[in-house]
């Protein structure tokens, strides 16, 4: 089967609705792309990002609090996403209560501060 086939590509997109829309994000960890999985429920596919100082904190938040599954450059550019996709699904992190904010709190309380300023 030639998975290459069934890639599609897309313009003009807002990039928050299409990570929302997907079922899995695959990406190298940098911190645009996983604060917008966290905010979307989505989860992730992550594959090597090089040498960067960040690199060791997004590592531990993917393992550990961002339902997620590592996906060798080997897999990622032979289109083998099964085993990380079945890695992603039995993951047993606990995500940061931090993830669960409602941010009508953080509205709330930006008012209340505004509020108090004029």
């Amino acid at each position: 089967e030639n998975l290459r086939s069934s890639v599609s590509t897309f313009s003009n997109v807002h990039y928050p609705d299409l990570v929302a829309a997907c079922d899995y994000v695959i990406t190298k960890p940098g911190y645009g792309i996983l604060s917008e999985a966290v905010y979307a429920e989505t989860p992730v596919l992550y594959t090597d990002r090089g040498k960067f100082p960040e690199v060791p904190y997004l590592l531990k938040a993917l393992q550990e609090e961002i339902p997620s599954a590592y996906l060798s450059n080997e897999e990622l550019f032979s289109f083998r996403f099964d085993s990380a996709v079945a890695r992603v699904k039995s993951w047993k992190g606990n995500p940061s209560p931090v993830f669960k904010r409602d941010g009508r709190e953080d509205v709330k309380h930006a008012v209340g501060v505004f509020l108090k300023l004029i």
